[in-house]
Parts: C-alpha cells; structure tokens; sequence
C-alpha cells in the first residue's frame, strides 16, 4: 500500500471547500465508523445462511479478495436481534482494528446485511459519498501510522474518525472509482495468468525431471546419491551473531534465505556483509557454487554468482563435472518434498548435510541437462515477465492513487 496521505492532526482545521471544489473534512463527517460485535463461541458453527458473520480470517478466504462473500459463521436475525448485534449495511467497508492483520491494510466491501466480530471495524458511507470511492481512498491510509503501542497494535473510531478527508463531487468520486477499478481489474488478470504459469512451470519442471517430456527416457539415466558427485558442507556462522565486528561495509556477502528468496536465479547481492574476522567464523562460497537451505525454509537452491560466505542454515554443494549448477539447482528443488519429509523435528525443521548426501536421484548426459535447463528456462522467463509487469501495475496504482486523492489529478473538468 502507499504511504498514508491524509493526516490526523485537526488543530485549527475546520471544513472548508478547496478552489478545485473539494470538500475538506474529518472522514467521521462524512461516513459513520462502526465497531465489531463479541462473537462468543457458543454461538459460532451455525447452519443458517441468513446473515454472514464476517472475522478477520475471513478476509483471506478465497473469492473474498475484495467483496466479502463467504463466512465461516452464520446466525439467523432472530439471534442477532436477542444479542443486541449491529447489522452493517452492504457497500460497507470494513478492516481489521486490532492485532497484526490490522498492518496488511486489507479493506473489504460487504455486499449484504452482515456482521462483523470484534476485531473489526466498519465505514459506513454517508449521503454523497461512494463507496467504491471510499474503498480506495482507505487504501491510501497506513493504519501503521495510527496504531497503538501495545501488547497487539490497535486502532480506535477516535483517531480513524480524525482522519482528514477531501472529498470531491459525487460525479469525479464515480470517475476516480472506475479508474482504480480498471487498472485492479487488470492486475488482478494478471495474478490469474501467473497463476496459471506457476501451475504449468511446476508441472514442466516435474515433467522434464521425470523423463516424461521431450522424448526423455528416465531409465536412461544414472540412478545415484547426490554425495555420488557432489561434497555436501554444512555453513557456519560467527557467534554471537549480533556482534557488529564480524560485518563490514566491503568484505564478503553473507547470504541469508532473504537474499535468495529476492534473487533470480544466480545471487549476484546481499543485504549485509562481513569483516575479515566475521568470514574467518563462516564458509566461503564463490561464483558457480551451488547453496540450498536446510533449516526452516527447506530446498531452496541457487547458484551463486559472486563472492560470499553461508551460514549453518544452508549446505553447499561442490559437485563434479558430471552436472551443471543449473541442472543440480533443478535437481535439488525437484526433491524438496523428499528433503521436507526427513526434516528432523524441533523448535524449526531442519535436514542435515549427510541427509542431503544420501538422497536418491536421477542425473542425464550433460547433453540432456542442458535441453532440461533451457526448457525450464524459456517457460520461467514468460512467468517473470509477468511478475514484472504486475509489480508495475501495482506502483502504478499506488502512484495514481496518490495523484488522484490528493487532486493532483482531475478526471471532471472544472
């Protein structure tokens, strides 16, 4: 989400109308704010359909992206009558007010009757305002900038209804809602395309590993372990780790599982570095190298492009000239399922170096590796391709979202 652009301090602030026509409020001016009913367990697991009982968890489920349309809990009117529940009108926009949830900054529209529990809250428009308009314009604020300190942040009616506001004429709210729904819709098109090419990149990958794509013959190729041709070497790392004299501003990377993760697939980067004492306490890795995790977040694998050095949570893998780094990569993510189920159990799963070195595998002529590579290759450039083309949207609307709020932007002639 953009920064928040509306700010809450009222002081010597009254309504008032910019020259572009706006009107300058608080948000509680112009919506009515309502908070979430208790939701006792007693009363949760009904089997009517009468009225949804929306929880934060709701948000998530899938079809509720952005309408909220399904719930996990019904209650007829008769109950919601006898608890004193409050009914939320549909094209209400509501959010989560407490707890981790509320810093994701998901805003959802009801579409009927509905209730909310207690850790939600609703924004009810008033005349005037649309709420599709609404719905994006809460998308501008960062409810990180208005929680509370606590044991669980927390925001209250008080400071939301504090927010300042400009709200422009029925027509251009209209316009401004229609806008920002075009570029969602397309990004949302997008989203189910990667999808799509996600499915069909796992079962290519999978296809081609199993010698079933491409003419591959399986039973042609050498049945081995991976320790067969490759020394599996755990990292290490510096203790304690939070003493500043083993980092540096220029000595070698040290790879965290965040720095693969935001790689492509050679890490060429790392956030943090460390010093000539830091790299004495770890385990170097160079350019060509082949590193998977093996502690909390299993199988993920990479070549490594530059000079760095990993640490126990990861293995590297310095292997013969009978696989390529891309191929070995393949290779080891292929089995992650297999490295997950022999993950020894504690306080994080983890696998360990022999682990690795005993795993049963399957490895072709170098002829055949480099047809699987390039294949996986030319399918995964289309998939990033749209990962980068919705990254561009997104900072698109959060731009246009800026532009239009602030009436940087007009979409009516004045």
């Amino acid at each position: 989400m953009p920064p928040r652009r509306a700010s809450t301090n009222t002081s010597g602030v009254s309504d008032m109308t910019s020259s572009s026509g706006r009107k300058s409020c608080r948000l509680a001016d112009v919506v009515t704010l309502i908070g979430g009913n208790g939701f006792s367990e007693c009363f949760q697991g009904g089997n009517s359909v009468e009225i949804p009982f929306f929880k934060v968890s709701d948000m998530n489920s899938p079809g509720n992206q952005r309408h909220l349309c399904v719930a996990n809990n019904y209650v007829d009117r008769a109950l919601a009558r006898a608890q004193g529940w409050r009914l939320l009108p549909p094209q209400t926009v509501v959010f989560a007010k407490v707890g981790a949830a509320l810093l994701h900054n998901r805003r959802r529209l009801l579409v009927q009757d509905s209730l909310i529990d207690n850790n939600m809250m609703g924004a009810v428009p008033g005349n005037g305002i649309d709420s599709v308009w609404l719905y994006w314009w809460l998308q501008t604020v960062d409810f990180a900038t208005l929680a509370q300190v606590g044991a669980l942040p927390s925001v209250n009616q008080r400071d939301i209804g504090r927010l300042r506001i400009e709200v422009p004429s029925l027509e251009e709210q209209r316009r401004i809602a229609e806008i920002m729904d075009t570029i969602d819709e397309t990004i949302r098109a997008t989203e189910r395309v990667i999808a799509k090419l996600q499915m069909a990149d796992v079962g290519l990958r999978r296809d081609l590993l199993d010698g079933r794509s491409g003419g591959l013959r399986l039973e042609d190729w050498r049945h081995c372990r991976i320790g067969d041709f490759a020394n599996v070497q755990r990292g290490a790392s510096p203790r304690p780790i939070d003493n500043p004299a083993w980092f540096s501003d220029n000595g070698p990377g040290w790879i965290r599982i965040s720095d693969v993760t935001a790689a492509g697939d050679v890490l060429l980067r790392t956030r943090d570095k460390l010093s000539q004492a830091g790299a004495a306490r770890s385990r170097r890795a160079g350019p060509g190298d082949v590193i998977m995790s093996i502690a909390a977040t299993i199988g993920v694998a990479i070549v490594v492009g530059m000079e760095a050095c990993y640490h126990d949570g990861f293995v590297r893998l310095e292997h013969d000239s009978s696989v390529t780094p891309e191929f070995l990569v393949m290779l080891l993510e292929h089995h992650k399922e297999d490295f997950l189920r022999s993950g020894q159990t504690g306080t994080q799963a983890n696998i360990n170096s022999n682990i690795v070195a005993k795993a049963e595998v399957a490895v072709p002529s170098l002829e055949v590796q480099s047809a699987i590579v390039a294949a996986a290759a030319s399918a995964r450039r289309e998939l990033r391709s749209e990962q980068a083309y919705v990254r561009s949207l997104r900072q698109m609307c959060a731009g246009l979202a800026h532009d239009l709020f602030s009436d940087r932007v007009r979409t009516v002639s004045t």
